[in-house]
Protein backbone atom coordinates (compact mmCIF):
# COMPACT_ATOMS: atom_id res chain seq x y z
CA UNK A 1 0.00 0.00 0.00
CA UNK A 2 1.14 3.55 -0.74
CA UNK A 3 0.46 6.43 1.65
CA UNK A 4 -0.87 9.66 0.15
CA UNK A 5 -1.12 12.84 2.24
CA UNK A 6 -3.68 14.82 0.29
CA UNK A 7 -4.75 18.46 0.57
CA UNK A 8 -8.15 19.68 -0.59
CA UNK A 9 -7.83 23.36 -1.54
CA UNK A 10 -11.20 25.16 -1.58
CA UNK A 11 -11.63 28.64 -3.03
CA UNK A 12 -14.83 30.48 -2.12
CA UNK A 13 -15.60 32.85 -5.00
CA UNK A 14 -16.47 35.56 -4.07
CA UNK A 15 -14.80 37.04 -2.04
CA UNK A 16 -11.75 35.00 -3.05
CA UNK A 17 -10.33 34.72 -6.53
CA UNK A 18 -10.24 31.21 -7.97
CA UNK A 19 -6.76 31.99 -9.31
CA UNK A 20 -5.20 32.57 -5.88
CA UNK A 21 -4.49 30.31 -2.93
CA UNK A 22 -7.37 28.67 -1.14
CA UNK A 23 -8.42 27.20 2.21
CA UNK A 24 -6.66 23.90 2.91
CA UNK A 25 -8.11 20.71 4.34
CA UNK A 26 -6.07 17.54 4.54
CA UNK A 27 -6.26 13.81 5.17
CA UNK A 28 -4.32 10.60 4.60
CA UNK A 29 -5.25 7.86 2.11
CA UNK A 30 -3.76 4.44 1.48
CA UNK A 31 -3.72 3.41 -2.18
CA UNK A 32 -2.94 0.02 -3.75
CA UNK A 33 -0.74 1.74 -6.35
CA UNK A 34 1.50 4.80 -6.58
CA UNK A 35 -0.51 8.00 -7.21
CA UNK A 36 0.38 10.26 -10.14
CA UNK A 37 -0.51 13.66 -11.59
CA UNK A 38 -3.90 13.58 -13.30
CA UNK A 39 -5.23 10.61 -11.36
CA UNK A 40 -8.92 11.12 -10.56
CA UNK A 41 -10.19 9.83 -7.23
CA UNK A 42 -13.78 9.64 -6.08
CA UNK A 43 -15.89 8.10 -3.35
CA UNK A 44 -18.51 8.98 -0.76
CA UNK A 45 -15.87 9.00 1.96
CA UNK A 46 -14.12 12.00 0.38
CA UNK A 47 -16.77 13.95 -1.53
CA UNK A 48 -20.43 14.98 -1.29
CA UNK A 49 -21.05 14.56 -5.02
CA UNK A 50 -22.87 11.37 -6.09
CA UNK A 51 -21.18 11.15 -9.51
CA UNK A 52 -17.82 9.42 -10.09
CA UNK A 53 -16.07 12.42 -11.66
CA UNK A 54 -14.01 12.91 -8.52
CA UNK A 55 -10.99 15.14 -7.92
CA UNK A 56 -7.88 15.35 -10.08
CA UNK A 57 -4.53 14.95 -8.29
CA UNK A 58 -2.02 17.75 -8.87
CA UNK A 59 1.65 18.29 -8.00
CA UNK A 60 2.22 14.75 -6.73
CA UNK A 61 5.54 14.48 -4.88
CA UNK A 62 7.34 11.54 -3.27
CA UNK A 63 8.94 12.46 0.08
CA UNK A 64 11.96 10.17 0.31
CA UNK A 65 12.58 10.94 4.00
CA UNK A 66 9.05 10.25 5.23
CA UNK A 67 8.20 7.66 2.54
CA UNK A 68 4.87 9.23 1.65
CA UNK A 69 3.34 10.76 -1.44
CA UNK A 70 2.11 14.36 -1.24
CA UNK A 71 -0.43 16.03 -3.48
CA UNK A 72 -3.49 18.22 -3.67
CA UNK A 73 -6.88 18.56 -5.35
CA UNK A 74 -8.84 21.75 -5.93
CA UNK A 75 -12.45 22.86 -5.61
CA UNK A 76 -14.00 26.23 -6.48
CA UNK A 77 -17.23 27.02 -4.63
CA UNK A 78 -19.25 29.74 -6.36
CA UNK A 79 -21.66 32.20 -4.76
CA UNK A 80 -21.87 30.72 -1.28
CA UNK A 81 -22.94 33.37 1.26
CA UNK A 82 -19.95 34.25 3.43
CA UNK A 83 -21.87 33.46 6.60
CA UNK A 84 -22.22 29.86 5.36
CA UNK A 85 -18.50 29.24 4.75
CA UNK A 86 -17.77 27.88 8.26
CA UNK A 87 -20.76 25.52 7.99
CA UNK A 88 -19.63 24.33 4.57
CA UNK A 89 -16.13 23.64 5.86
CA UNK A 90 -17.62 21.80 8.82
CA UNK A 91 -19.45 19.49 6.38
CA UNK A 92 -16.08 18.55 4.88
CA UNK A 93 -14.60 17.82 8.30
CA UNK A 94 -17.55 15.52 8.97
CA UNK A 95 -16.40 13.48 5.96
CA UNK A 96 -12.99 13.03 7.57
CA UNK A 97 -11.03 16.00 6.27
CA UNK A 98 -9.13 18.16 8.78
CA UNK A 99 -8.48 21.86 8.46
CA UNK A 100 -4.81 22.41 7.71
CA UNK A 101 -2.27 21.12 5.24
CA UNK A 102 0.32 18.38 4.96
CA UNK A 103 2.71 21.32 4.60
CA UNK A 104 2.16 22.06 8.29
CA UNK A 105 4.47 19.14 9.04
CA UNK A 106 7.25 21.00 7.27
CA UNK A 107 6.74 24.36 8.98
CA UNK A 108 7.48 25.76 12.43
CA UNK A 109 4.21 26.19 14.39
CA UNK A 110 3.17 29.76 15.23
CA UNK A 111 2.13 29.93 18.87
CA UNK A 112 1.69 33.71 19.06
CA UNK A 113 -1.74 33.99 17.47
CA UNK A 114 -4.50 35.72 19.40
CA UNK A 115 -7.64 33.84 20.36
CA UNK A 116 -10.96 35.20 19.16
CA UNK A 117 -14.39 34.33 20.37
CA UNK A 118 -16.08 32.27 17.71
CA UNK A 119 -19.65 32.92 16.59
CA UNK A 120 -22.39 30.36 16.50
CA UNK A 121 -23.67 30.20 12.95
CA UNK A 122 -26.97 28.73 11.85
CA UNK A 123 -26.97 25.82 9.43
CA UNK A 124 -30.68 25.50 8.74
CA UNK A 125 -31.82 25.68 5.14
CA UNK A 126 -33.67 28.88 4.28
CA UNK A 127 -35.79 30.07 1.36
CA UNK A 128 -34.35 31.43 -1.88
CA UNK A 129 -35.17 34.94 -0.66
CA UNK A 130 -33.20 34.27 2.54
CA UNK A 131 -30.27 33.02 0.46
CA UNK A 132 -30.29 36.13 -1.75
CA UNK A 133 -30.48 38.34 1.32
CA UNK A 134 -27.44 36.61 2.80
CA UNK A 135 -25.52 37.25 -0.44
CA UNK A 136 -26.32 40.96 -0.14
CA UNK A 137 -25.42 41.32 3.55
CA UNK A 138 -21.63 41.82 3.13
CA UNK A 139 -22.34 45.08 1.25
CA UNK A 140 -24.21 46.53 4.23
CA UNK A 141 -22.53 48.47 7.00
CA UNK A 142 -21.28 46.34 9.93
CA UNK A 143 -24.06 47.67 12.17
CA UNK A 144 -26.69 46.40 9.73
CA UNK A 145 -25.24 42.88 9.60
CA UNK A 146 -25.30 40.02 12.10
CA UNK A 147 -22.27 40.13 14.38
CA UNK A 148 -21.49 36.56 13.37
CA UNK A 149 -21.10 37.62 9.74
CA UNK A 150 -18.75 40.44 10.74
CA UNK A 151 -16.52 37.88 12.44
CA UNK A 152 -16.57 35.58 9.40
CA UNK A 153 -15.66 38.48 7.10
CA UNK A 154 -12.65 39.34 9.25
CA UNK A 155 -11.63 35.68 9.19
CA UNK A 156 -11.87 35.66 5.39
CA UNK A 157 -9.63 38.73 5.23
CA UNK A 158 -7.07 36.79 7.24
CA UNK A 159 -7.33 33.71 5.02
CA UNK A 160 -6.95 35.77 1.85
CA UNK A 161 -3.92 37.56 3.31
CA UNK A 162 -2.32 34.28 4.41
CA UNK A 163 -2.89 32.67 1.01
CA UNK A 164 -2.02 35.79 -1.03
CA UNK A 165 -5.47 35.57 -2.62
CA UNK A 166 -6.62 38.82 -4.26
CA UNK A 167 -4.89 41.03 -1.69
CA UNK A 168 -6.37 44.33 -2.99
CA UNK A 169 -9.88 42.96 -2.34
CA UNK A 170 -8.86 41.63 1.08
CA UNK A 171 -7.43 45.07 1.95
CA UNK A 172 -10.61 46.82 0.79
CA UNK A 173 -12.72 44.41 2.87
CA UNK A 174 -10.57 45.13 5.89
CA UNK A 175 -10.55 48.90 5.48
CA UNK A 176 -14.18 49.49 4.48
CA UNK A 177 -15.66 46.58 6.49
CA UNK A 178 -17.76 45.70 3.43
CA UNK A 179 -17.65 43.44 0.39
CA UNK A 180 -19.23 44.21 -2.99
CA UNK A 181 -19.77 41.71 -5.78
CA UNK A 182 -18.79 42.65 -9.33
CA UNK A 183 -22.47 43.16 -10.13
CA UNK A 184 -22.96 45.47 -7.15
CA UNK A 185 -19.90 47.49 -8.11
CA UNK A 186 -21.16 47.86 -11.68
CA UNK A 187 -24.71 48.83 -10.75
CA UNK A 188 -24.06 51.21 -7.85
CA UNK A 189 -22.21 54.47 -7.47
CA UNK A 190 -22.74 55.13 -3.78
CA UNK A 191 -20.28 56.68 -1.38
CA UNK A 192 -19.58 53.23 0.08
CA UNK A 193 -18.76 51.83 -3.38
CA UNK A 194 -16.44 54.75 -4.05
CA UNK A 195 -14.67 54.12 -0.75
CA UNK A 196 -14.26 50.49 -1.80
CA UNK A 197 -12.67 51.51 -5.12
CA UNK A 198 -10.43 53.97 -3.27
CA UNK A 199 -9.26 51.24 -0.88
CA UNK A 200 -8.45 48.85 -3.74
CA UNK A 201 -6.51 51.60 -5.50
CA UNK A 202 -4.71 52.52 -2.28
CA UNK A 203 -3.41 48.96 -1.86
CA UNK A 204 -2.31 48.69 -5.49
CA UNK A 205 -0.37 51.96 -5.20
CA UNK A 206 1.41 50.88 -2.01
CA UNK A 207 4.94 49.58 -2.20
CA UNK A 208 5.87 46.26 -0.61
CA UNK A 209 7.14 47.91 2.58
CA UNK A 210 3.66 49.38 3.11
CA UNK A 211 1.71 46.26 2.12
CA UNK A 212 3.67 43.84 4.30
CA UNK A 213 2.85 45.42 7.72
CA UNK A 214 -0.86 45.32 6.90
CA UNK A 215 -0.67 41.63 5.96
CA UNK A 216 1.31 40.82 9.11
CA UNK A 217 -1.22 42.66 11.27
CA UNK A 218 -4.34 40.92 9.94
CA UNK A 219 -2.73 37.46 10.06
CA UNK A 220 -2.04 38.00 13.75
CA UNK A 221 -5.11 39.91 14.95
CA UNK A 222 -8.05 38.67 12.87
CA UNK A 223 -10.05 35.54 13.79
CA UNK A 224 -8.84 32.16 12.56
CA UNK A 225 -11.34 30.46 10.28
CA UNK A 226 -10.54 26.98 11.58
CA UNK A 227 -11.62 28.04 15.08
CA UNK A 228 -14.92 29.34 13.73
CA UNK A 229 -15.53 26.05 11.96
CA UNK A 230 -15.08 24.09 15.19
CA UNK A 231 -17.84 26.13 16.81
CA UNK A 232 -20.44 25.54 14.07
Amino acid sequence: MFTLELDLVITYTPPMSEYGGGIHLTRVFHLPFAPFNGLQICGQQIDHAPDPEGFTLKEVVWDIDREVFLGHVELVSHDLPMAEIPSDLRSWTELGWCLGSYRDKYETPDDDEDEDSAPTLGTEDGTQDDWEAMLQQPALSPRQRPKELNTVMRAMVRVMAEEYNDLPVAYAMDKTKRFFSKKQLAENNTKAVQQWHDAVREYVEMDWEQQWPWREKVTQTHPRLDRLVKQV
